[in-house]
């Protein structure tokens, strides 16, 4: 009878081994046949380096997005004349340079987490997994920056502004483009990047925070940057 029972577990251990191996093996294949479907190379549109901006990238602060091209890889550093709002932190994208290569985007000497395209959303490959982003991916600070470059590269240039231009329109509107700052808030879905913002915004205006004694222009502005995949919620501050 022990016997019986001890080659009943063995047997009931091996084919757990045997079905967990196949599941694995499964979701390697799959995880090899996505990166091989990766589609960012096929959507680049900003290829030289260019003071044309989209109206996304330059209520950040970017004035100027610098490209240079190497053998290896394509590099993408951001000029900017001022700072913005996420995840309580201050940022400036011109601390950051974006490297593309081999059909994925990722921060300069950091390579844990990288960003690319499959089927027309992003795709995450990181150190942990690699699939479409989770709703963890957005209080990342590399995640969310990475995802603003790879939306601004992939834009194209009939739907973005000269700098100088945008900046002599803010102007005319009664706050300056130095003075207009944003907070910004990110989400998985719309609601939830709008409900972040409202935390945001609580951090950083209340007593002792940055835009303190700021004030907030019109109302607050929310959108996905692919469909209703990867949104973010704005609010401008005036802050003369």
């Amino acid at each position: 009878m022990k016997n019986i029972f001890k080659f009943t577990v063995i047997m009931f251990t091996t084919l757990v081994v045997i079905f967990s191996c196949s599941e694995n093996t499964d979701l390697i294949d799959t995880e090899f046949n996505n990166l091989k479907k990766l589609e960012l190379n096929q959507k680049i549109e900003l290829k030289e380096t260019s003071t044309n901006i989209s109206n996304n990238f330059f209520n950040i602060g970017v004035t100027k997005i610098v490209v240079k091209n190497t053998s290896k890889h394509i590099s993408y550093k951001a000029k900017t004349q001022k700072t913005f709002y996420m995840n309580g932190e201050i940022i400036d994208l011109s601390n950051y340079n974006v490297i593309l290569e081999g059909n994925s985007l990722y921060l300069e000497n950091d390579n844990s987490i990288k960003l690319s395209i499959y089927q027309g959303k992003p795709y995450v490959i990181s150190n942990s997994y690699m699939g479409f982003p989770k709703e963890r991916d957005f209080s990342n600070k590399k995640f969310n920056i990475l995802l603003l470059f790879m939306k601004e590269i992939v834009t194209k240039n009939e739907f973005k502004l000269n700098a100088s231009i945008q900046k002599t329109n803010l102007n005319k509107e009664g706050c300056s483009f130095w003075n207009t700052y944003y907070i910004y808030g990110t989400g998985g879905s719309q609601s939830v990047a709008e409900a972040n913002l409202t935390s945001e915004i609580a951090l950083y205006t209340e007593s002792g925070g940055p835009l303190e004694g700021c004030t907030s222009i019109g109302n607050s502005n929310s959108g996905c940057l692919w469909e209703e995949y990867g949104c973010v919620a704005t609010q401008a501050y005036c802050c003369n």
